[in-house]
């Protein structure tokens, strides 16, 4: 289930795209340029848990950094440091943590060690692990997609590899899950109507949508009531 979720948080990123970044790079694969964009964020503050000791943190497992970085070397290419996150390439990896205890529903895990550049400081680790079912336990999945079809998604790093994680994503689907695509441009498409995983070949040779110039994302979700 963890590829799977990985395959979903990829594709969502895709979908995404469109969202405002800064800082431009351009990695090029063949004739095709990529025109990322990267905002410096700068180095987390101290923070002086003694006055301050309450922190948060998210329960999601975003790996898209570490991906992004493999990317970058396959193309002989240092990632830029704004494209770096700490965090996204250790939640790449799967860690052997121990099941929660009897009862629970999320197990806690940590480790504490002298910081390497600061030997006056301390850098701790803290795990989490939500219980494990099997898989024949998991409910039907029924994911529906609504997915930006216009022409500043025709590229091959947005609706390009888009296609390839669709395909993907079905070969790892159960018979029982099932797969809608909605598309938005000038209008809204129902592409592919809620299909059962076991009929692969139609699921994966659905996703070839048109491209047009403009969109309406607020009617697509209005109609799929989203």
């Amino acid at each position: 289930m963890k590829a799977l979720n990985f395959i979903l948080a990829a594709i969502v990123a895709i979908v995404m795209a469109g969202c405002s970044m800064y800082g431009s790079y351009g990695p090029s694969l063949g004739n095709y340029t990529y025109n990322e964009k990267y905002k410096e964020y700068g180095e987390n503050p101290f923070i002086n848990t003694a006055t301050q000791s309450v922190s948060t943190f998210s329960v999601d497992a975003d790996g898209g950094s570490y991906g992004n970085m493999r990317r970058f070397l396959y193309l002989g290419q240092t990632p830029p440091v704004s494209s770096v996150r700490v965090e996204e390439y250790l939640n790449y990896f799967t860690f052997d943590y121990t099941e929660p205890d009897a009862g629970e529903n999320v197990g806690l895990n940590s480790e504490i060690a002298t910081c390497p550049w600061n030997p006056n400081h301390y850098l701790m680790r803290i795990g989490m692990k939500g219980k494990t079912f099997p898989a024949s336990e998991i409910p039907a999945a029924n994911y529906v997609f609504l997915i930006d079809v216009s022409g500043s998604m025709d590229s091959p790093d947005k609706l390009g590899i888009l296609k390839s994680g669709f395909k993907l994503l079905v070969d790892n689907l159960r018979e029982q899950d099932k797969v809608a695509i909605v598309t938005y441009s000038t209008n809204v498409h129902v592409l592919l109507p809620s299909t059962s995983a076991n009929q692969k070949t139609k699921n994966q040779s659905s996703y070839q949508p048109t491209h047009c110039r403009r969109h309406d994302c607020r009617s697509g979700c209005t109609f799929y009531g989203i």
